[in-house]
Parts: C-alpha cells; sequence; structure tokens
C-alpha cells in the first residue's frame, strides 16, 4: 500500500469505514502478504524502503537501522507488524502489555486537524496472546520495543519484561509516575534498557528521577481530552515545547519524541530541538505509508549535502548509447528495406516476390519491426538516462534498475528457442553490447543503499504527484504484461485474430506460402515483446523508487522516453492502414494516462518548492 496507492485509491474508500476496522483491514492485508510465498519480497519492492547505512543511529547501547520509530497504539492487535518492519523504521514499539487483555474502546478520527481521539489507550492483546503472535515473527533488521503499561503491580511488570525478553530490544514503561517504583523494577529487571514513557504533564516528574535508574525518555503524543485523549498534529506544539524542557533539565539523556508527526518537516524539527529518535502514529494514517522513507530520505538530505559522483558510470552509457543508435538504425531499415538480404536468404524468396503474393504480410511485418525499432530507441533513452543522472550519482536504486532490465533485454536473445531463426544483426548487436555491461556491473558494484531527499512538506504538488505516480506505475506495469502476452504470442500462436483480418489470409495459408515465413514473423514478434519487458521493467521501477521532489530528470526521462514509443506504436498502424480499434485501444490508454501522470507530476518533479 505505497502512497501512489493510498492517497488516490485506498485512504479514500478506507475513510469511508469506522478507523478500527479500516485499521484491520489496511494492516491485516499487508500481514496476509506477507505469509505468502514472496510476500515479504513484494512489499520490499514495490516500496524499495531499506535506510541508508548513514542513517543508522546508536542509543542505549543499541544500533537502530534508522532514527524512527513506530507507535504500538497503531497497530494493537499486531497484524502489521512483519510487513511494517520494511518500511524503514529504527524500531517498532509493541503494545501497551498488560497481563490480561483490555477491549477496544471507540476511535475516531478528526480528518481536518488530522487527529486520532481515543476513548482509551490501553487496548491490546495481553501478555499470552502478544507472546505468541511475537513467536511467528522472523524480523531480523528493525528492533522491538515493548510498551508495559503498569498497573500497580509490579510483579506483572516484571512477569511481562522476562516473558517478553527474547523479542525486545528496549522496554518502555507506562503509567508510572513514583520515582521509588522505577527504582524497585530496574533492581529485579537489570537486563534490557528501560525507558520511561512521560507525558506533557510530567514535567515535575523527570528532576526526581536518576538517570541510573533509567536509560532513556519516552515522549507521549497523547493529550488529555474530554472523555479521552486526541494524538495527531494538534499535540505537536506541547510536545515540542515539552522536548525543549526536558534538554534544559537534561542535555544527555537520550530522548524517543513523538507528536504530530505527519510530514519530514516535523521529525526533523523534532530532533534538530533535542530528540534522539522520533516515532511516528498518527502520521502513518494521514501522510500515508511512505512517510518513514521520507523522513529518512530527508535526514540523510540534512546529512549529507554533497553529490557525490563516479565515471564508473561511462560503460552503461555506452550501452545506452548502442541501444538507442541501434534503434535509429532500426527504424531506417523498418521505413526503407524492412527485409534484409540475410533475411531473404532464410526465406529463399525476394521481398519483392512476397508483395506480389500478398503485400500486407509486408506492411505487417514493417509494423512489427517500426514498433520493435520504436521501444529500442526507448529503452535506450532511459538507459542513458538512468546512467548518466542515476548511476553517475552512485544512485543504488538507478543501478538496480538498468542492471534488471539489461539482464532482461539479453536474455530475450534464447527466444529463438521458441521460434527457431537466429537474426545475425541481433547476434552482433548483443555481442557489441554485452562487454560493456559486463565491465559496468562489475566497476558498480559499490553503490549504497538509501537516496535522499528535498520532500519536507505535504504540500498540493507532492498530492498531485500521487495520481501521477500512480499512472506511470500503470504504464510500465502494462508494459512489463504486455511483453510477457507478446512474446508468448510471438514463440507461440504468433497471429492474433485482428493480424490476420488485416493480413486476409489465415495462419495456415500464410505457412503455405512459404514454411520459413512464421518463424521469421515470429521473431520479431518476440523481439518486440522482450524489448517491451525491459523497457516496460524501466518505467515501472521509475515511478516506483525515482519519484522524488525536484528530480526533473526523471520527468523529462518518462516524458521524452515515452515518445518514440508511442508514434511507432500508434502512428506505423495508421500508416499501414492496420487501425483496428480493439487492437490499439491498450495503446491510447496507456498514451492517455500518459499524458494525465506528465501533468500530475510535472510541479512535484520540475518545480521543487522552496524551504
Amino acid at each position: 500500500m505505497p502512497d501512489w496507492s493510498y492517497h488516490p485509491i485506498f485512504k479514500p474508500l478506507l475513510f469511508r469505514l469506522s478507523p478500527a476496522r479500516a485499521r484491520n483491514i489496511a494492516l491485516g492485508a499487508m500481514g496476509l502478504l506477507t505469509k505468502a510465498p514472496l510476500g515479504t519480497s513484494v512489499i520490499k519492492f514495490m516500496g524499495h524502503m531499506e535506510p541508508a547505512k548513514e542513517l543508522r543511529t546508536e542509543m542505549a547501547t543499541i544500533e537502530f537501522q534508522s532514527p524512527i520509530g513506530l507507535s504500538g497504539r497503531l497497530d494493537p492487535n499486531l497484524l502489521g507488524t512483519k510487513p511494517l518492519s520494511t518500511f524503514g523504521f529504527g524500531f517498532i514499539e509493541i503494545g501497551p502489555v498488560t497481563k490480561y487483555p483490555i477491549e477496544e474502546s471507540r476511535i475516531e478520527r478528526n480528518i481536518d486537524s488530522e487527529d486520532i481521539f481515543y476513548h482509551r489507550l490501553d487496548r491490546n492483546l495481553g501478555l499470552e496472546e502478544t507472546y505468541e503472535k511475537l513467536k511467528q515473527l522472523n524480523i531480523k533488521k528493525t528492533k522491538l520495543a515493548t510498551r508495559v503499561l503498569y498497573q500497580n503491580n509490579i510483579k506483572d511488570v516484571i512477569t511481562i519484561l522476562k516473558k517478553l525478553e527474547s523479542f525486545t530490544s528496549f522496554y518502555i514503561l507506562e503509567n508510572v509516575t513514583d520515582p521509588e517504583i522505577l527504582k524497585e523494577i530496574r533492581k529485579l529487571y537489570p537486563l534490557k534498557p528501560i525507558f520511561l514513557n512521560v507525558t506533557v504533564y510530567d514535567i515535575d516528574l523527570l528532576s526526581k528521577i536518576n538517570e541510573k535508574v533509567i536509560d532513556g525518555i519516552v515522549i507521549d503524543d497523547a493529550i488529555k481530552k474530554e472523555n479521552g485523549f486526541s494524538i495527531g498534529k494538534t499535540s505537536k506544539p506541547q510536545c515540542l515545547q515539552f522536548l525543549q524542557d526536558i534538554r534544559l533539565i537534561n542535555e544527555n539523556i537520550p530522548v524517543i519524541a513523538s507528536g504530530g508527526i505527519t510530514e519530514p518537516n516535523d521529525a526533523i524539527e523534532f530532533l534538530n530541538h533535542g530528540a534522539n529518535m522520533v516515532f511516528v502514529h498518527s502520521g502513518l494514517v494521514y501522510a500515508g505509508p511512505g512517510l518513514p522513507k521520507r523522513i529518512n530520505e530527508c535526514i540523510l538530505q540534512e546529512r549529507i549535502k554533497e553529490t557525490d559522483t563516479t565515471r564508473s558510470w561511462l560503460p552503461f552509457g555506452f550501452m545506452g548509447l548502442g541501444v538507442f543508435i541501434a534503434g535509429i538504425i532500426a527504424v531506417i531499415f523498418a521505413l526503407t528495406e524492412v527485409i534484409l538480404p540475410y533475411d531473404e536468404q532464410f526465406l529463399g524468396m525476394t521481398k519483392n516476390r512476397l508483395i506480389e503474393i500478398n503485400e500486407r504480410i509486408f506492411y505487417f511485418m514493417s509494423h512489427d519491426r517500426m514498433t520493435l525499432a520504436g521501444v529500442m530507441v526507448s529503452a535506450g533513452f532511459l538507459y542513458w538516462q538512468l546512467a548518466y543522472f542515476g548511476v553517475r550519482k552512485r544512485i543504488h536504486w538507478a543501478r538496480k534498475v538498468y542492471v534488471i532490465a539489461a539482464v532482461m533485454g539479453f536474455l530475450n536473445f534464447f527466444y529463438f528457442l521458441g521460434f527457431g531463426y537466429i537474426d545475425k544483426l541481433h547476434v552482433l548487436y548483443k555481442i557489441i553490447l554485452l562487454p560493456f555491461f559486463l565491465i559496468g556491473y562489475v566497476i558498480t558494484r559499490d553503490m549504497k543503499h538509501g537516496d535522499k531527499s528535498i520532500n519536507k512538506r505535504n504540500h498540493r504538488a507532492w498530492k498531485r504527484n500521487q495520481v501521477g505516480q500512480l499512472m506511470f506505475v500503470i504504464i510500465g506495469t502494462g508494459l512489463l504484461l504486455a511483453g510477457i502476452v507478446i512474446s508468448m504470442i510471438g514463440m507461440s500462436y504468433v497471429f492474433i485474430k485482428e493480424d490476420l483480418v488485416f493480413i486476409g489470409m489465415s495462419a495456415d495459408q500464410i505457412k503455405s506460402i512459404n514454411h520459413h515465413l512464421v518463424p521469421l514473423i515470429a521473431h520479431d514478434r518476440a523481439g518486440f515483446g522482450g524489448a517491451l519487458l525491459s523497457e516496460g521493467f524501466m518505467i515501472l521501477t521509475l515511478a516506483l523508487w525515482g519519484f522524488r521532489e525536484g528530480h526533473r530528470w526523471v520527468w523529462w526521462t518518462l516524458c521524452l522516453g515515452g515518445i518514440p514509443g508511442f508514434v511507432a506504436g500508434i502512428g506505423t498502424h495508421f500508416a499501414i492502414g492496420y487501425t483496428d480499434f480493439f487492437h490499439l485501444s491498450p495503446a491510447y490508454f496507456l498514451f492517455v494516462i500518459y499524458v494525465i501522470g506528465l501533468i500530475c507530476s510535472y510541479d512535484y518533479l520540475c518545480k521543487p518548492e522552496k524551504t
């Protein structure tokens, strides 16, 4: 459920449901996905949210992969703990936990103020069910912090601490207001770090607590209201002021702060005012599941402002240039010769003879080769852009996209096993490009995870961009699926119904003209499908991983990269008279959403907000 699907599609639907039901559906669906084969890999692929190594944070002798945590009150039933651990959090809070279960009370949303209102804050599964749930998880990088609710019974607290010890990196004690009780708990349980949960009303308590008793402080973002507690944007001013008050009392004690963190700038404010880490709550509901990734990237931007470049991009750049030039050559052949001398040798027939028999077969082959050429030109441009603007700047995701797409492109050479024809130019083309790819692959292996971003606000351009991003995800997915289908058709049936109507012959009649003719056409069809696979993957992953505020190169890559494909794909059909609406409807649909995507993403990618 990334931001580009959450905001345009799922959020409007979920907000029609009660908060508890919407929460359980959303987190439950993600939890079920992680139980499916490769489910966790799908979530990681969609979000690409692994934090950069530079974001590692040490606190209370614990190393976290990022300074961002998630409030346990958001998921009291532990439905989404596993999938949420892949979102870039340094820790996920479990609880509050009590010895026995506590039923949930009413939850309300205030959409205008982006707050969540809880009538009670202690909903939990109870110790035994929490233990059983945690046993089923296999979370490696993200730490777990257990919030334990003190209910006037030290013995129960110690029981919980010991029972959940193997799953927990540190504990958070809630509702402890007596320093002597805290000392007793610390004395009975000295094994794991213990943080004290404090509210904005507990400033006097802090001056009475010895640092040796607790390992840190958690600022609770719950603000008391009539009949309950409010958590969200309205709690930020009080929590931020409380953080500053804490730092006046104690400059060194570790503090995990929270309070209305609904955009990256909120987290940066808390960190700049002395928080060691922050955790989000209502922000994940209102800003979307991409919030931790956006915060991590903004923090990295604050810490590393310089852009490191490398010359190791050059082999990848030359390969992209080679694909582009090969595409231009293919366009020239498709507009002139169409059937080359070695094709005629394979057929044992000249192209003039083929035209005499049925000129529409010749036009159909021209259409196949022209659409393939258009995709090659687009793909070559995409490769170049990824190499120059991505790999050159050591952007990990750009290299990953390039490598996977290139491997897909090289592997489609083996399609000939399905149709039985080896194109000599195709072989030469692959042989020339392969060394550039291999050299580039080897010398760019030092690319690091994690990216920087200047996007600090949930401004209007960011919200519109979610629609634009969704459009390009649809385009990339559509081209991938089309590539798979066309590749399979090229290696099996070769023709679809509309093709045969245009040609005016059946498949058997075409075979009767020349038994080599169908394998030759199949080669073009399958080759086109293979090229679509690579291009579709690049567009999809550019949309999934590359949309960041001010990255105008991504917008121009998608804008200019799409033109050759649409011109060749749609224009060629009209040039030869193959204008069946049903056949062209997918191309029309993709062109419409291509235009929508460019319009909706333009301001975000090309006109960054001044901060």
